[in-house]
């Protein structure tokens, strides 16, 4: 028996009813790794744990960031796939060979004015790429690319919506050009 590969679009159009029910459960893990990002980011736990106790020995002090980072990590980790894996149910698909592209389109596509796809004041924007409260996204309007001075993320507006946007080169070339 020959097994038939469906396409989570595809599977979307058969059961078009499950669409509600993949947009609250993406609502719910968004803010399910918001929340787990804050946990962990802040290490709540686990420095009030080795402040407040002082019989905490240096092998339990080790388990507990031990523990943080394997259970919450892990649920992050966990959380951002189950997001990817709706994300990609939900977003149309995008034929890979579907013409070419050709030089024009990249530099088209690179010349893309990074303003229209992120928010900036005064250059800066809150970077896509991890957490934070201070934005960090420095936009160099004249060379066209951004850069996070948190954690390092540099590339042009194709990277950027490669990154963002979950794309191929492709596919990010033929949505900005």
């Amino acid at each position: 028996m020959e097994k038939t590969f469906i396409s989570k679009r595809e599977w979307l159009n058969i059961f078009p009813e499950a669409r509600i029910y993949l947009e609250d459960d993406l609502i719910f893990q968004t803010e399910k790794l918001n929340i787990l990002v804050e946990i962990y980011s802040n290490q709540l736990d686990i420095n009030n744990l080795k402040k407040n106790i002082k019989k905490l020995d240096t092998d339990s002090k080790d388990f507990a960031d031990l523990q943080a980072d394997i259970f919450i990590g892990e649920d992050i980790k966990e959380t951002e796939e189950r997001i990817k894996t709706i994300d990609q149910y939900l977003q149309p698909d995008i034929p890979e060979t579907s013409g070419r592209i050709t030089d024009q389109d990249i530099e088209s596509a690179k010349n893309y004015p990074f303003e229209n796809l992120i928010e900036t004041k005064r250059g800066f924007a809150i970077c896509p790429f991890h957490q934070e409260k201070t934005a960090s996204f420095y936009i160099n309007k004249k060379k066209n690319y951004g850069k996070c001075f948190g954690c390092g993320w540099f590339g042009d507006t194709i990277q950027f919506v490669m990154q963002t946007e979950n794309k191929t080169f492709i596919q990010a070339v033929k949505m900005l050009k």
